[in-house]
């Protein structure tokens, strides 16, 4: 005669799938913790710290569907975004937005121009990477 399995594990297991399902929908919906990759933005994020991102701020989108939430407030300058890498998609970029939409981007000689008014560096501002085609 095969055994019956007990009450308390048949709990336990409903427990953990219901734990499991849960974390992947807060994970991939509402908060992601990122490790910061590089040294670009050092004196305010050092390399190895890690962040928690609040996706649900900016329009969270649902897991294996293409639909978003609508989004509380756009990105402002000054906000802290991450987003995939245009040429290595695996590539998580942390970076401090210094524009939006409606705003004019330049930079010349290395220096960065908002609206034609020279960007304020941070103290400690660095040019690190150079993008393909930039």
């Amino acid at each position: 005669m095969a055994k019956k399995a007990q009450p308390g594990v048949f709990e336990f297991l409903k427990s953990l799938v219901i734990a499991l399902i849960l974390a992947i929908i807060i994970k991939t919906s509402i908060v992601e913790a990122y490790k910061i990759p590089s040294s670009s933005m050092e004196d305010t994020l050092l390399i190895g710290d890690f962040i928690l991102a609040n996706k649900f701020l900016y329009g969270a989108r649902l897991p294996l569907l293409n639909w978003r939430f609508p989004a509380i407030r756009d990105p402002k300058p000054g906000d802290v975004i991450i987003f995939k890498y245009p040429v290595d998609r695996r590539t998580d970029y942390i970076k401090r937005c210094v524009a939006v939409a409606g705003q004019e981007v330049a930079l010349r000689d290395k220096v960065l121009y908002v609206d034609n008014k020279r960007f304020p560096d941070a103290p400690t501002g660095k040019y690190t990477e150079k993008l393909e085609g930039a």
